[in-house]
C-alpha cells in the first residue's frame, strides 16, 4: 500500500505466451518475444519438432537488456537468479545464483526430496521429488545413537554419499526424533524432531571429471508416527556453496554472512508429489526471503551501485499450488477451507511485503524502488490431451510403440501452438512448402476450434491463428509455432475428485496446478484471476499516488527506469517510458 501510495501503479499487460521464460525477458529488454526470442522452453530450426532447450540461458535472448545498458554507462549492477542473466554477459555485474530457470537448478547436486515409508509412484513429479526410506530395527546402535528404542535405520545415498536417517526414540518409548548419519561411521550430522528443521548440513560431493565440492542442505520432520511406521522427512534442494556468485569472492563472502545458499528452496511439484506440505513451504520460502534481503544488504551497502534486480518466484509456484483455496470457480474450491486459504495467501504474500520494505530500506529516499510480475493466474480447468485431438484429426500418427510416426505425421502439438512438419525446415519434414503447407494449417485451425471438454461441450481454445496473422501481439519469428493457440478459461457447473481433475489438467505445461497462466492471452480474465501483470514504483522523478487508468505494457518497465535513471533504453525496446509515471 506504501509503495502504491507514495508512487505509480499500472497493470501491466505481458505478451504471449504468459509464462516466465518469455516475460521476464520483456521486461529487462523493452522488446517483444518475437525480438528477444524467449519462451520457458524453445524449439530452434532445424531441431526435431519434439526436441526443445531452455530458454533462459543469456545467450538464447537477442535483445540488449538493462543492465547492459548501465554496464555500458560504466554502472555497476547486481543481480539475483534473473532470467537470461546467466552466464554473465556484461562487464560491471555482480551475479548471483543461476539463470533464473523456473525447474530444477542445474548446478544442484539433488533436488529435494520427500522421503516416506511407502511405495512410491514413478510417474510425474513424484519420480523427480520423492523417494522410499526403507528402515529397519538396529537395536545395537540403541546405546550409541541415544535412543530408548531400537533405532530405526534406513539408506539414503545421494550421489555416492552413503547419508542414512535414523528415527530415535530420545524422550520415551516412541519414535521422536530423525537424525542424519554419515556411512558406516555414524558419524552424526543433523538431527530434528517432528514439525521442526535440522540444521544446516555441508558434506562434499563428487564432481564430474573429478574432485569434490561443498554442498549445502537441511531436513524437516514433517510427520513422525509414535511406532515409527509412518513418516515424511523432507530433504531440501543440495546446492553447491562454491561458485554460486560472480565474480568468486563475493560466494565466500555471503556464505559466511548470510549462511548457506539454495538457489531454488522448492516449487509446486514438490508438493503434488506430497513430499511437503505447504506450511513447510512456506517456512522454506521465508527464510529464502530473508537469505536475499541479507545478500542484499551485504552487497549493496559495499559497492557503488546503479541497478539491483531480483526476480522472487515464490508467489508464482504458490498460486499453482494453493489457488483452489480461495477461487470459488476452480472444481476442487472447498467453501469450508476458503478463510484457511485467504490466511495463508496473506501470509504468504506478507513475506513478499517485508522482502521489498528491506530492499526499499536500502535502496533509501534517493533511489528508485520497483516492484513488477510477470504475468498473473487463473483457475486451471481444463487442458486438452496435447497431441490427442491431432490424432483424432489424422494429422499425427504413433508407431505401434506408442511413439510418433514422423513419416506419416503432418503437425505436432507444443503447449501455445502446432508446428507443421515441414519438408526443407525439419528433419523429418513430409509437408510441402506453399500450397500444402498452407493446406495443412488450415486443417489444424478448423481441428483446434472443433476440441471440447468433454462434460460441457465447451470449446477448448480462445485463439486459433497463423503466426503471422498474431504480429500486432508481439508473436513470430523463427521460434513461434505455425499455428498459435490460446487456452480459453471456463467455468465447470460440478466439482470433481482429485484424481478425475488431475485427468482434465494433466497435459498442463505445468502439470497439475490449480493456478495457471502460459498458454492463456494476457487479457485472460476468469472468476478472482487474470493473467494481467502490475508494475508500481516509486522514488525521484516519479509522480506520488499516480494510478494508470488502463493498462501500460511490460514492454514498458525497461524504458521507464532507464528514463529515470538518464540513461537510453535497450536498443532493441519496442515501446517508451510510462509518460504518466513520470514527474
Amino acid at each position: 500500500a506504501r509503495l502504491m501510495e507514495e508512487g505509480c501503479y499500472t497493470r501491466a499487460d505481458p505478451f504471449f505466451p504468459t509464462e516466465t521464460g518469455c516475460n521476464w525477458a520483456t521486461i529487462a529488454t523493452g522488446a517483444s518475444p518475437a525480438v528477444h526470442g524467449c519462451q520457458y522452453n524453445v524449439h530452434l530450426p532445424g531441431d526435431p519438432l519434439d526436441k526443445t532447450v531452455s530458454g533462459f540461458p543469456s545467450h538464447m535472448c537477442k535483445a540488449e537488456k538493462i543492465w547492459q545498458v548501465f554496464s555500458k554507462a560504466g554502472r555497476l549492477s547486481v543481480i539475483f537468479d534473473y532470467p537470461q542473466s546467466f552466464p554473465v554477459d556484461a562487464e560491471k555485474i555482480i551475479h548471483v545464483g543461476e539463470d533464473g530457470y523456473a525447474g530444477p537448478s542445474a548446478k544442484a547436486i539433488d533436488t529435494p526430496r520427500g522421503y516416506r515409508p511407502a511405495d512410491v509412484p514413478q510417474t510425474g513429479f513424484h519420480r523427480l521429488y520423492a523417494a522410499k526410506l526403507e528402515v529397519r530395527p538396529q537395536p545395537e546402535l540403541s546405546e550409541r545413537l541415544g535412543s530408548l528404542a531400537p533405532p530405526l535405520v534406513g539408506d539414503s545415498p545421494v550421489k555416492g554419499v552413503p547419508f542414512k536417517f535414523a528415527l530415535l526414540a530420545k524422550e520415551g518409548e516412541a519414535y521422536d526424533t530423525v537424525a542424519l548419519l554419515l556411512g558406516d561411521s555414524l558419524e552424526p550430522l543433523a538431527e530434528a524432531k517432528e514439525g521442526k528443521w535440522s540444521n544446516w548440513v555441508l558434506c562434499d560431493f563428487p564432481k564430474e571429471g573429478g574432485g569434490t565440492v561443498k554442498a549445502g542442505f537441511r531436513f524437516k520432520v514433517i510427520r513422525l508416527s509414535k511406532d515409527g511406521r509412518d513418516f515424511l522427512i523432507y530433504r531440501t534442494e543440495i546446492y553447491p556453496q562454491e561458485g554460486f556468485a560472480r565474480p568468486e569472492e563475493w560466494t565466500k563472502r555471503l556464505r559466511e554472512e548470510c549462511g548457506p545458499y539454495l538457489r531454488r528452496p522448492s516449487e509446486q511439484g514438490v508438493v503434488f508429489a506430497d513430499s511437503m506440505d505447504i506450511e513447510t513451504f512456506y517456512e522454506e520460502w521465508r527464510d529464502n526471503a530473508e537469505w536475499v534481503a541479507k545478500a542484499a544488504e551485504t552487497i549493496l551497502k559495499k559497492v557503488d551501485w546503479g541497478l539491483f534486480i531480483v526476480k522472487w518466484h515464490a508467489p508464482d509456484y504458490m498460486q499453482h499450488i494453493c489457488w483452489h483455496m480461495i477461487d470459488p470457480a476452480h472444481p476442487l474450491h472447498d467453501p469450508e477451507r476458503a478463510q484457511e486459504g485467504w490466511e495463508y495467501f496473506a501470509r504468504f504474500y506478507g513475506i513478499a511485503d517485508w522482502l521489498i520494505g528491506r530492499v526499499w530500506e536500502l535502496v533509501g529516499k534517493d533511489g528508485v524502488i520497483a516492484v513488477v510480475t510477470d504475468h498473473g493466474h487463473v483457475a486451471n480447468i481444463f487442458v486438452p490431451p496435447l497431441q490427442g485431438w491431432l490424432e483424432e484429426a489424422g494429422l499425427l500418427r504413433r508407431n505401434p510403440d506408442g511413439s510418433i510416426n514422423w513419416a506419416e505425421t503432418k503437425a505436432f502439438a507444443t503447449h501455445i501452438g502446432v508446428w507443421v512438419n515441414l519438408k526443407g525446415r525439419d528433419p523429418q519434414g513430409i509437408v510441402e512448402p506453399g500450397e500444402e503447407y498452407e493446406r495443412v494449417r488450415e486443417e489444424v485451425i478448423r481441428a483446434a476450434l472443433q476440441v471440447r471438454e468433454p462434460h460441457t461441450g465447451e470449446p477448448a481454445f480462445q485463439l486459433v491463428a497463423r503466426r503471422e496473422d498474431l504480429e500486432f501481439m508481439g508473436i513470430g519469428g523463427e521460434r513461434f509455432p505455425d499455428v498459435i493457440l490460446a487456452l480459453r478459461p471456463f467455468p465447470l457447473p460440478f466439482k470433481v475428485s482429485r484424481e478425475e481433475y488431475e485427468r482434465m489438467v494433466g497435459a498442463s505445461m505445468w502439470h497439475i496446478p490449480t493456478g495457471t497462466h502460459g498458454p492463456y492471452l494476457p487479457s485472460a480474465k476468469f472468476s478472482l484471476g487474470t493473467v494481467q501483470a502490475l508494475f508500481a514504483a516509486s522514488g525521484p522523478g516519479l509522480k506520488r499516488g499516480y494510478r494508470r487508468g488502463r493498462p501500460a505494457s511490460l514492454a514498458q518497465v525497461a524504458p521507464t527506469l532507464c528514463k529515470l535513471a538518464q540513461l537510453p533504453p535497450p536498443k532493441d525496446a519496442e515501446f517508451g517510458p510510462i509518460e504518466g509515471f513520470l514527474g
